[in-house]
């Protein structure tokens, strides 16, 4: 096994977004087995799983959603400062939010999943979420990462495997360098 454990900065934060259906889940859950794979610490927040923890305390309202958000940066940054990569998969879908975790993070690798409407619509309509069927649901409100360390289609032949090695390609280089 290929420990890179030993090689990489301690904590360290990959914040995965996009709107719903861009495939946050799948990817992060590939990246996690890969890094696990090679000895990595990994420990993986997911959006929809973490409303289930927090009891759906909040709701979809633009304050509550960057309250939310917050909430999935201080328990990622408490994380990774214990020395675990984390691995954040989520809408958290506003630059205010971009910009906390930018000030607040030492080791923060962003990455935005850009899909089309239509892909999104199609994978929405196969999982049965309905979330575009929703009458609260808007694209508008949503804030894509200007600033994020990568911005990678997530469709076609750029499947969920072949994102996966380009984020954990890009976060190994950045880790290593990474100060301690």
């Amino acid at each position: 096994m290929n420990n890179l454990s030993t090689a990489l900065a301690p904590g360290f934060v990959i914040w995965i977004t996009g709107l719903p259906n861009s495939g946050k889940t799948t990817v992060a859950e590939l990246l996690q087995h890969e890094f696990r794979t090679k000895g990595m610490a990994t420990v993986w927040l997911d959006g929809d799983h973490l409303r289930r923890i927090f009891s759906n305390r909040w709701g979809y309202s633009r304050e509550e959603r960057v309250e939310l958000a917050a909430a999935y940066s201080k328990l990622a940054a408490h994380l990774s400062m214990q020395g675990l990569t984390v691995i954040v998969s989520v809408v958290a879908m506003f630059d205010s939010v971009y910009k906390q975790n930018r000030d607040t993070m030492r080791n923060y690798f962003e990455v935005f999943l850009d899909v089309p409407y239509d892909e999104r619509l199609q994978r929405d309509k196969a999982t049965e979420k309905n979330v575009y069927a929703s009458s609260s649901y808007s694209e508008s409100i949503y804030d894509p990462p200007a600033g994020a360390d990568l911005h990678l289609k997530n469709w076609g032949e750029n499947g969920p495997g072949v994102v996966a090695s380009q984020i954990a390609g890009h976060v190994v280089s950045r880790m290593t360098r990474a100060p301690r």
